[in-house]
C-alpha cells in the first residue's frame, strides 16, 4: 500500500474518487493517428510502468486492463493517458 500511495501522489491523484472497474465496459482504445509528444509519451510510460509493478506484485486481477493500455506506450494519445490515470485512481 505504501507504493500505491506514492504512485497516487506522483500523479496528483490523492483526492480522486475510485471507480468499481479499472476500464469502462467495452473500452477499446484506438491507436493515436498523430505523433505523441515526448512529454506525453514519458508520462504515459511512467503510469503504465507503475501499473505493471502493481499488477505483478499485488494485483494479478488487473492484468488484462494493464496490458490493454500498455499496447499504446510507444505512441499514446491524451485519451490513453487520461484513461490510464483514471485506472490508477481506481485504487
Amino acid at each position: 500500500m505504501d507504493y500505491l500511495q506514492k504512485v497516487l501522489q506522483r500523479f496528483n491523484l490523492e483526492n480522486t474518487k475510485s471507480v468499481p472497474t479499472p476500464l469502462p465496459e467495452g473500452y477499446q482504445p484506438l491507436p493515436n493517428k498523430s505523433t505523441a509528444t515526448s512529454e506525453l509519451r514519458a508520462k504515459y510510460q511512467q503510469v503504465i510502468g507503475s501499473l505493471l509493478y502493481i499488477m505483478l506484485g499485488t494485483r494479478p486481477d488487473i492484468a488484462y486492463a494493464v496490458t490493454k493500455l500498455a499496447q499504446f506506450a510507444a505512441n499514446p494519445s491524451e485519451e490513453h493517458l487520461n484513461q490510464a490515470l483514471t485506472f490508477v485512481a481506481t485504487f
